[in-house]
């Protein structure tokens, strides 16, 4: 093999190499983005949770004080 099939076949090494990092780039890009929905879905939930959390503590109080008031 000669300095220039060499050369050509690094070249289209290279360039079959720079088209797959290409590919793995936009896959993780789309991980990043599919990552970043799923952390705002979470954090809405956790919101959600806290909020019937609240609600459950309330029902419970006023439950308690409702029977205090009877007794």
């Amino acid at each position: 093999m000669d300095q220039q099939q060499f050369d050509r076949r690094r070249a289209e090494d290279q360039a079959r190499q720079d088209a797959l990092l290409d590919q793995i780039h936009g896959g993780v890009v789309g991980l990043k983005n599919q990552a970043h929905a799923i952390n705002g879905e979470v954090v809405e939930q956790n919101i959600m949770i806290d909020d019937i959390g609240n609600v459950r503590s309330a029902v419970f109080a006023v439950a308690a004080r409702g029977r205090g008031k009877r007794n």
